[in-house]
């Protein structure tokens, strides 16, 4: 959550901006967009020089085809590309009147800044929710597999158990370290094995536990 919030206000703060200084004003008139000054005009990633939006409404670019850029406005429509072999377009045939500027880009983030980690919020925690039930039931089954090698027996439901507490110490490192905003080298390597190291030695005490109460009972006379 505040990993999110925090690279959320980030781009907005200090990239946005500079990307935005670019964007010209657009009108939209009877469904019909234009800008004022030479086109084809190309807004571009400030860090790399990559062609994001192309603006052309003179008709001389019409696809995606004619610009590496991953949008394209023309007079009568917006096309984006989805993914490497699907794009969306957006007409303009609706809009009667609208003028797109800077002001309302940036009161449009400045407004996203403050609302849309709230409402993701819930979502994030059932993901994160769903994501731990999984991770769990996987470790119990390598657990089985721990036990074996160890050549003691546990039950699932008791590997549930154990994988429940041997997740915790990452959980708690992993969220120390992000407060701190402090990296660390392959981290999700690093949790796996501090987990299954955790898991491990949790079998092998139930196992010992196991074979000092059997030991401790007299025998039958």
């Amino acid at each position: 959550m505040l990993k999110m919030q925090g690279g959320l206000a980030h781009f907005i703060d200090h990239e946005a901006p500079r990307m935005i200084a670019q964007i010209p004003v657009i009108t939209v008139v009877n469904g019909e967009a234009s800008i004022e000054g030479e086109q084809p005009y190309t807004i571009r990633d400030p860090k790399t020089g990559q062609a994001i939006i192309v603006i052309d409404t003179t008709g001389s670019m019409t696809s995606l085809k004619d610009t590496d850029a991953i949008g394209l406005v023309t007079k009568t429509e917006a096309i984006f590309k989805k993914n490497a072999i699907e794009t969306r377009t957006f007409t303009f045939k609706e809009i009667k009147k609208f003028t797109l500027d800077r002001d309302m880009i940036t009161d449009w983030l400045a407004k996203a800044k403050r609302f849309v980690t709230p409402v993701a919020y819930p979502f994030i925690l059932l993901g994160s929710f769903v994501f731990r039930v999984m991770q769990i039931l996987i470790y119990a089954v390598l657990g089985l597999i721990l036990a074996a090698c160890c050549k003691t027996r546990r039950t699932y439901p008791e590997l549930i158990r154990l994988s429940v507490i041997s997740v915790t110490p990452g959980m708690i490192i992993k969220t120390v370290l992000g407060i701190a905003q402090i990296s660390i080298p392959v981290p999700g390597l690093l949790y796996f094995l501090a987990t299954m190291g955790y898991l491990l030695f949790g079998i092998q005490s139930a196992a010992a536990g196991e074979r000092a109460s059997t030991s401790a009972i007299p025998p039958a006379l």
